[in-house]
């Protein structure tokens, strides 16, 4: 990820946000676009239009070619039969061909009764398929001009796909299905995805396994479609689907909607969560997934064992050195874990705050453990030895000696090592599967007499390496010999074997309905219990390990959880996978309106998509990257701040996650207890969070270097949750910089230094909303919206303690006497004050004499009246009785508009004060710099969602850098110079 300079004014913001966009040439046509096509060399398209004109572009020059007059009311579709001859249809049902080349029309006929709602060529260009409302698929001989076969279906039909291998083609329709024809005869060999909202576009991906389709409702499906299994469904766009197209061989899908814009998505499924910990480190052999959900646990070769945090991706915890590789992992609970290692050694672990402490050490055997599973009851380890032994865990979570270990139970079955061993759900059967090929199940209710119930002898062509349950007790194993096979322990049958890995499997793992497994070729994948391949990710560069899965419950505010991969490999990695969801890569942004049609390029990459806004647009797509990272949530940005040196940025969003940012990429992350509403840092390496409305937590900013590297990681630490103070609707940076400011729901207004007990430094008695703003030179302001508003302020001593000054009234010009609503408020300087609204609207105020001049004196000092009687020349024990007075002389300031000014179309949300420089923000969508005092406009940022925050650093040399989020969970940093 990089800084993408865009120039909107003579000047240049730099932009990051955490998609992109690309760069796009732009045409606008006399009538609306409605169809767009590539020619066979994809050096020319030709752009349909409403009004039956066809435009011809060359892609190289990006000018217009020639355009000829068609004899259609409206172009639907259109299609290049070759280089000079194109294929156009029409809304009243006409089908045309055009030599290109001499702008005459070779072919029209009346294809259809009704409108042609798309067209397509088949691979080799032979056949032309057609579909109209009317519900009739055509495939047209384009060798012979003829019409070759009909069909029709009881709905309206609405796109048209053909298979890359020009066999089968698919159509969508109206009533939600997707139906496949055998070209030859046209008969329906499958059809899927009904009952369901309106099939809008449908593709195939090159090697025609899986098809997209989008619908009217926003949704786009991934269908393995020979299988009937749906592979995945998400949202895609706000309103209808226009098109879904596969680019990069199908490592890419492209969509484009109502809303105008374009996504680049993963082909297939798999959203990469991000890495844990920091690389080198040596080859991880084995993973263990918390009870809890919050943390993995890792063993490694050489490294011992470290604790991971799944939130925040952080190290949580590392034992101490072992000389000896940790080869089985199991938690006993959420703070107890055992570990298995190649001397043949068990030992039991507590993770108490950063450290893993050993509870027990038992060393009886040795011959490596391989493998350990865990039940309500018992613990069980396979060994290298050729048994399995059986404990009871009652005793295992507290410290022991070895000689006050529990008896263990031998279970003697096996002909050689034993891999791997699994109890079911209820914890009454065991299974172990060994490099003696055999898979076996044992019952183990009666711990002290287990008994074999079932075997399934050479059950693979070579070793078992791992075995699992199935939530309805059916068994998985999986071997060397590249296959996972599902087996009926009751009868004793195979019930299915999947194939897919190019080598060894080293895992197998059942969740709910979905099976992972993992490979020595790298590949994670996920498949149903009829053995349909869901999704194969090439999860790492080298062999892997072992892995761990769970359902993940899915960020607040959405129901339902997903499938959460753990895997580890011997290049030391440990990733983190949702491999049942489609990863979002870019969003192409352009269009400002509904997309209506859309072409691809696979040889240049190219995209070319026409709008309602009559704009045509060409677009390179931006290529896959080998970077795994976390991809953005979509809830909303609700704070954003930098530390004081602007080396790093922290970002809070509506579901409370908390991302640490440098050089405007993701470094942490963590999770906050509920919504953030305020960040303020404290010190170089502490920041504050106000979170839930009530809850002040205390974070770390831990930057940590890798023993073995020059690598530098960082991670973000829970320190402390200060004391509950109740509701708050505002959170600051006392002016000393060393406490803090809190506004409460009641009006109150409290100090506190982290540590101590707040004090009241005032109470206030208005109606919501007020805001709260402090200002390190002149102190604390709290404003009560209004028309007169009015503004308490309060300044603090160098001892620490504030003193209040007198209310100001705000007097806010408003000729159309609409309701004035204030927003943000801020101090402009000594002499003036800041107001912007939710209708757009910034006031500047000031003091004005009774002769109407605008003073120039210190508005944030305590002033006194002087009395009538009372004259400059006083003498000064006069002077002296005046200072101990002073309070009943104390006068209220009016603050009239001096200036106002429509600044925004939406409500301002944001508004700060630079040396000669005003930014501001706004739910409109824009960031604008202005220059002060004259309100010039220097430059101004468009993004993606309405600005919900925003807090700038000046740098060194006076560089601005701004950090901006917006309501659709974007993050962007700007610098202008």
């Amino acid at each position: 990820m990089k800084y993408i300079p865009i120039c909107f004014l003579p000047f240049s913001f730099f932009l990051y946000s955490y998609f992109s966009s690309s760069s796009s040439l732009s045409l606008a046509v006399s009538s609306s676009p409605t169809a767009v096509a590539f020619s066979p060399s994809e050096q020319r398209a030709a752009v349909g239009t409403a009004n039956g004109t066809v435009y011809l572009l060359d892609l190289r020059t990006w000018q217009e070619e020639k355009s000829v007059v068609s004899g259609c009311d409206g172009i639907s579709s259109c299609a290049f039969l070759s280089e000079s001859a194109l294929f156009l249809t029409a809304f009243d049902g006409l089908l045309e061909l055009w030599d290109l080349q001499h702008g005459c029309r070779v072919l029209q006929t009346k294809a259809h009764q009704y409108q042609i709602t798309g067209c397509c060529l088949s691979p080799d260009r032979r056949l032309l398929a057609t579909v109209c409302l009317g519900g009739c698929l055509k495939l047209w001989d384009t060798v012979r001009g003829q019409l070759a076969f009909r069909h029709t279906c009881p709905k309206s039909l609405n796109c048209i796909a053909f298979h890359p291998e020009g066999q089968v083609v698919a159509t969508g329709s109206w009533g939600g299905s997707v139906s496949f024809f055998r070209v030859d005869g046209l008969q329906v060999i499958k059809e899927l995805g009904a009952p369901g909202a309106s099939v809008r576009t449908l593709a195939f991906n090159v090697p025609g396994r899986v098809v997209a389709v989008g619908r009217l409702d926003r949704t786009v499906e991934l269908w393995a479609w020979q299988d009937g299994a749906r592979l995945a469904a998400f949202s895609a766009h706000c309103g209808f689907v226009a098109a879904v197209l596969f680019l990069n061989a199908g490592c890419q899908l492209l969509t484009a909607g109502e809303d105008g814009k374009v996504q680049v998505w993963s082909g297939s499924l798999g959203q990469p969560q991000g890495c844990l910990g920091s690389l080198p480190v040596s080859p991880a052999l084995s993973v263990a997934l918390s009870p809890d959900g919050d943390r993995v646990a890792v063993g490694y070769r050489a490294d011992g064992i470290r604790i991971y945090k799944i939130s925040s991706g952080s190290q949580g915890a590392q034992c101490q050195v072992l000389d000896v590789a940790v080869s089985a992992l199991a938690w006993l609970s959420s703070k107890v874990l055992v570990s298995g290692a190649e001397d043949g050694s068990l030992q039991g672990w507590v993770l108490k705050k950063q450290s893993l402490q050993s509870l027990w050490l038992l060393s009886r055997s040795q011959k490596p453990v391989l493998g350990l599973a865990t039940s309500q009851e018992l613990l069980a380890a396979a060994s290298e030895d050729f048994t399995v032994r059986l404990w009871s865990r009652q005793l295992l979570t507290q410290p022991l000696k070895a000689e006050d270990f529990p008896c263990d139970t031998e279970l003697l079955g096996h002909q050689g090592p034993v891999n791997c061993c699994s109890f079911s759900s209820d914890g009454g059967r065991l299974a172990t599967g060994g490099r003696d090929r055999n898979l076996l199940c044992w019952d183990v209710r009666m711990p002290q007499t287990p008994l074999l119930i079932r075997s399934f002898p050479a059950c693979h062509r070579d070793w078992v390496t791992g075995c699992s349950w199935t939530k309805n007790n059916l068994l998985l194993s999986c071997s060397t010999d590249g296959s996972v096979g599902l087996w009926d322990p009751d009868s004793g049958q195979q019930l299915g074997q999947f194939r897919g890995h190019q080598s060894a499997v080293s895992t197998v793992v059942a969740v709910e309905e979905h099976v992972v497994s993992v490979g020595r070729d790298g590949a994670l994948k996920v498949w149903d219990h009829q053995g349909v391949e869901l999704t194969s990710i090439p999860a790492h560069s080298g062999p892997i390990s072992h892995c761990a899965a769970a359902l993940e419950p899915c960020p607040a505010g959405q129901p339902g959880s997903e499938l959460l991969v753990v895997t580890v490999g011997l290049d030391g990695a440990t990733r983190l996978w949702h491999p049942l969801l489609v990863c979002q890569k870019h969003t192409l942004l352009g269009h400002s309106g509904p997309v209506s049609a859309a072409a691809v390029s696979e040889t240049s990459g190219l995209l070319l998509t026409s709008s309602e806004d009559g704009s045509v647009r060409l677009w390179q797509v931006p290529k896959e990257t080998d970077e795994i990272y976390r991809p953005k949530s979509s809830a909303a940005i609700t704070a954003v701040a930098w530390a004081p040196d602007g080396s790093v940025a922290v970002s809070g969003n509506q579901v409370g996650e908390l991302t640490l940012w440098q050089e405007a990429k993701s470094v942490a992350t963590a999770q906050a207890p509920g919504r953030v509403s305020a960040l303020i840092w404290y010190s170089a390496h502490t920041f504050f969070v106000l979170s839930a409305d009530e809850k002040i937590s205390e974070w770390q900013v831990e930057l940590q270097k890798d023993s073995t590297s020059r690598n530098f990681s960082y991670s973000l630490h829970l320190k402390q949750v200060l004391q509950d103070v109740g509701v708050l609707i505002g959170l600051g940076l006392a002016p000393d910089g060393c406490s803090l400011i809190l506004a409460k729901a009641d009006l109150e207004l409290l100090h506190m230094k982290p540590g101590d007990a707040p004090s009241v430094i005032g109470k206030k008695y208005a109606r919501h909303p007020v805001i709260l703003s402090t200002h390190k030179e002149y102190g604390v302001f709290f404003l009560q919206p209004g028309n007169p508003g009015f503004l308490s302020f309060w300044k603090q001593k160098e001892s620490g303690e504030f003193e209040e000054i007198p209310d100001f009234d705000l007097n806010l010009d408003n000729p159309s006497r609409t309701l004035i609503t204030i927003t943000q408020a801020k101090p402009e300087s000594e002499s003036s004050f800041l107001c912007a609204s939710s209708d757009g609207m910034l006031w500047n105020l000031a003091e004005c004499t009774p002769e109407g001049e605008w003073t120039t004196g210190h508005l944030w000092q305590k002033k006194v009246k002087m009395p009538k009687t009372q004259t400059p020349e006083t003498d000064s024990s006069v002077c002296c009785e005046l200072d101990t007075n002073m309070e009943s002389w104390q006068t209220t300031t009016h603050l009239k508009t001096r200036q106002r000014r429509k600044i925004h179309s939406g409500s301002v949300t944001a508004l700060h004060v630079l040396p000669e420089l005003l930014v501001t923000a706004s739910k409109d969508r824009d960031v604008k710099l202005w220059e002060r005092p004259s309100m010039q406009l220097l430059g101004l940022f468009r993004c993606e969602g309405a600005v919900s925050c925003l807090e700038p650093w000046l740098g060194p040399n006076s560089t601005l850098h701004l950090a901006v989020g917006d309501t659709q969970g974007n993050v962007y940093f700007l610098c202008w110079e």
